[in-house]
């Protein structure tokens, strides 16, 4: 056997936020296990701190509408900020190109 853990360094966003209802559902559920692990006895260094998607072209700000409505019908909660808002959540970013920032306050990583 080479290797039998991973650690924390390993691991990246556990991005919720996807195309299709049932991909949002499984996505969903894997937050909610590692929140209930982050909890109990197991701590599987689980931070949600939400996450920050950017739109610099129309074309993906019509993409974030379509996500977002795929997403709250989903159950997911996400939101469209303006840049403004955006800077509130990250100020060392600068948003001076956004036009608009899609928000998945439930996502994290590990």
């Amino acid at each position: 056997m080479l290797c039998a853990v991973t650690s924390a360094q390993a691991a990246g966003l556990v991005g919720q936020v996807r195309g299709d209802p049932e991909r949002v559902k499984l996505a969903k559920r894997s937050v909610e296990v590692f929140t209930q692990l982050q909890n109990e006895e197991f701590n599987p260094s689980w931070r949600q701190v939400g996450s920050l998607r950017i739109a610099e072209t129309p074309e993906r700000v019509a993409e974030f509408k379509t996500l977002k409505n795929v997403c709250n019908a989903a159950g997911l909660e996400v939101k469209l900020l303006e840049p403004e808002q955006a800077k509130k959540k990250w100020p060392p970013l600068n948003f001076s190109k956004s036009l608009s920032v899609l928000w998945c306050p439930t996502d994290g990583y590990l």
